[in-house]
């Protein structure tokens, strides 16, 4: 018997990687998925580390985020959180063209 689970996680980490891949064009990139954030994977895009968060629902979208903004994010008090994540996002090709630009 499969665990219920595994499974949503599965469906939830699948849609995150369409969403990524979306994002960042149909190369072939590999998702590290943390072990103890099973929602939260790492991928490295040219030099760039980025994080993607996979949501548990259909109601929200899967997040993109540099690593430095997602550590940001959770160093953040909770009730900013939304705010910060809103605001660092990559959401488009102009927004991961800057993310990916070294400063």
């Amino acid at each position: 018997m499969s665990n219920p689970a595994c499974n949503d996680n599965r469906q939830c980490r699948a849609r995150a990687y369409a969403y990524l891949a979306g994002l960042i064009g149909n190369r072939p990139h590999t998702v590290i998925w943390d072990s103890t954030h099973c929602l939260q994977g790492h991928v490295h895009v040219g030099l760039s580390a980025l994080v993607v968060i996979a949501p548990r629902d259909a109601s929200h979208e899967p997040v993109v985020l540099t690593e430095p903004s997602w550590a940001a994010v959770r160093r953040c008090p909770g009730e900013e959180r939304r705010n910060l994540i809103r605001s660092c996002a990559i959401t488009d090709s102009s927004r991961l063209a800057s993310a990916l630009t070294p400063v």
